[in-house]
């Protein structure tokens, strides 16, 4: 469990985050659980403030340039759970297996004032506006890892066999309401938050996007494993799509990405402590475990 408060001064940072693992382990096989329960609230300062030459812009909830300027009501909201399943399982001397399911849900909420623009210093005013963003995603992730060392015809191989699999699926709503401008020289504080028309915070754009990923590598190891050879391969799948949740329809972007890419190595070893290797390779994101 872990709790933080007020951060910086002038801000009003709060976190409480909380970390539950399991383990339970047989002779062969590990089964490991394990999450995260987070919660952050970055509150609105009663005096959003700077400078009147604007030379020390009071640094915003997400700690960025980007947003200069607060009120009392302002706050950045962050929820996260995450949860990981791992499973560990040896079947001989030879051949292991390493099984991995993770899960994450992200929610973000702003409530905040946003500069419309640059100031005026001919009329010494800046225009403001309430900034109402929020997006709700889900992260689903699967991989298993197959690793197998073994003698075969006199001679020392090892394999490894990759699947990976995720699924990011989205839901955003972004609006900008316009605030009056305020002045440089002598600004309003703790202005009335403005309110929003119904139905804001119902997302307008939702987002999926789905890559898969297939590896196999093998070494075959000669000469007392002095001189080891590795091949492989891999096929890749991305897909991207965004939609309308407002108009519905087809989707607004669509991509598709199918790649293949290869491994070849050598690696030779003359001694335990000196290796010497070459290899041509081609990657493609995302990676296995391994």
């Amino acid at each position: 469990m872990q709790r933080d408060e007020g951060f910086p001064t002038g801000d009003k940072d709060d976190r409480d985050a909380f970390f539950p693992a399991l383990q339970v382990q047989f002779p062969n096989t590990i089964f490991r659980l394990s999450g995260e329960i987070s919660n952050q609230k970055t509150a609105g300062a009663p005096l959003g403030f700077f400078t009147p030459d604007v030379s020390q812009l009071y640094v915003g909830s997400d700690k960025g340039r980007n947003q200069l300027w607060k009120e009392d009501w302002s706050y950045a909201h962050f929820s996260r759970s995450k949860v990981r399943f791992d499973v560990e399982h040896r079947f001989n001397d030879n051949w292991e297996a390493h099984l991995v399911y993770f899960r994450s849900n992200y929610d973000r909420k702003d409530r905040d004032v946003r500069p419309a623009g640059n100031p005026n210093f001919t009329t010494r005013t800046w225009a403001q506006q309430f900034f109402f963003n929020g997006t709700d995603a889900l992260l689903n992730v699967f991989s298993l890892d197959l690793v197998g060392k073994y003698e075969l015809f006199g001679l020392s191989h090892e394999s490894f066999l990759g699947l990976y699999a995720d699924r990011l699926s989205n839901d955003r709503y972004r609006s900008w309401y316009p605030m009056s401008s305020i002045s440089i020289d002598n600004p309003v504080f703790n202005r009335i938050r403005p309110s929003a028309p119904a139905g804001a915070d119902a997302p307008g754009n939702s987002g999926r996007g789905d890559t898969g990923h297939i590896s196999y590598s093998h070494t075959l190891n000669l000469f007392d494993k002095k001189l080891a050879l590795v091949a492989g391969f891999g096929r890749n799948y991305v897909q991207n799509q965004d939609y309308n949740a407002v108009a519905g329809g087809p989707p607004t972007f669509d991509q598709t990405v199918r790649e293949t890419t290869h491994r070849f190595g050598v690696v030779y070893r003359p001694m335990k402590s000196v290796s010497f290797f070459a290899n041509n390779s081609s990657t493609f994101l995302p990676q296995t475990n391994q």
